[in-house]
């Protein structure tokens, strides 16, 4: 439940922050996917291990632990779906400690923590 509500704080705290934004201004950007490519594996492969098809939220804050939120559905024997959600955090930078992923093997020793969670109906 505690997720749940961290997740609902996040998304109204963007909301209000793209409310409160000048018109006319994306506050996205563009990622470019082919920088960095060993760092995208070993990013992808530690923090994204659930399926998204609702969505999900990858975050790299600078000098913090990278963490994402993943929303998905999945088939239930009543034939109407289930929903989940993901949370999943590093103990520790990945950047940092890869060296931007020039060192796999420190990613490898690295845990993370995983709170999964259904949504209610």
């Amino acid at each position: 439940m505690r997720l749940i509500t961290a997740l609902a704080i996040s998304l109204g705290v963007t909301a209000l922050s793209n409310a409160t934004a000048l018109p006319g201004r994306d506050r996205l950007f563009q990622v470019d996917l082919t920088e960095f490519p060993r760092w995208r594996l070993i990013w992808l492969n530690k923090l994204g291990p659930t399926p998204f098809d609702c969505g999900r939220m990858m975050v790299e804050p600078a000098f913090a632990v990278e963490y994402s939120v993943s929303v998905y559905s999945r088939p239930s024997a009543s034939r109407q779906r289930r929903y989940f959600v993901t949370y999943v955090t590093a103990e520790r930078n990945l950047w940092q400690a890869t060296d931007a992923g020039r060192h796999a093997k420190e990613a490898e020793a690295a845990k993370i923590r995983r709170v999964d969670c259904e949504i209610p109906f």
